[in-house]
């Protein structure tokens, strides 16, 4: 967790999430603004709490012309063989579906039954992470399909407005001799912030 800057709003919920594995929602959407450390932070958390981790996209398969429904395929037998585990880990299997908001709507939707299968109680122990970038115009309830908005617990990644002073002074104490201002006028966007700390130390 030390890798990461985030409020203390979403570090106290993710830190809950971490410390408390047996009660992290099966389905989980990580949403907000593009580099917001969603990605980075689903891959960290599945590594402390699954014996297996998938990482599936949709620019990848979009760049391979295949469809939603081969990504459900995928992800169908991913999760359909059980695997040995460590017995510390609450999850068998975990998986990453990145950059979701790309998918249509109809598309979106073909998750349904596997997201109902996995949310199922006599399913095997499986978490699915699904990362969306939204903004003030594409909010989390008008990016993800309705169908699929119901059936995951959402996380808000952005740094909200009464944020910004909370996550700047972490950031620079994290990192001295860093003009605050850089790390203000790129916030929330973390490679934003590393780009330019690189250019103007």
């Amino acid at each position: 967790m030390n890798d990461f800057i985030f409020s203390d709003r979403l570090e106290k919920e993710l830190r809950f999430l971490l410390e408390n594995p047996l009660r992290i929602p099966n389905v989980l959407c990580f949403f907000g603004k593009p580099a917001a450390g969603k990605t980075s932070f689903a891959r960290f958390l599945c590594a402390q709490v699954a014996g297996e981790t998938n990482y599936l996209d949709s620019v990848s398969h979009a760049a391979d012309r295949s469809t939603a429904a081969s990504v459900v395929q995928d992800l169908t037998v991913i999760l359909r063989y059980r695997t040995l585990y460590p017995d510390d880990k609450v999850f068998e299997k975990a998986a990453i579906l990145d950059e979701f908001h790309n998918f249509t709507a109809t598309r979106q939707d073909y998750f349904k039954i596997i997201f109902d299968r996995v949310l199922s109680p006599s399913s095997m122990r499986s978490l699915i992470i699904i990362c969306v970038n939204t903004c003030e115009k594409n909010p989390i309830e008008t990016v993800l399909t309705p169908a699929i908005y119901s059936r995951c617990h959402k996380i808000n990644f952005d740094v909200l407005p009464d944020e910004i002073s909370e996550v700047t002074d972490k950031a620079i104490s994290r990192m001295p001799g860093v003009n605050p201002e850089l790390i203000r006028a790129n916030l929330p966007d973390w490679r934003e912030v590393k780009r330019a700390i690189q250019l103007y130390r």
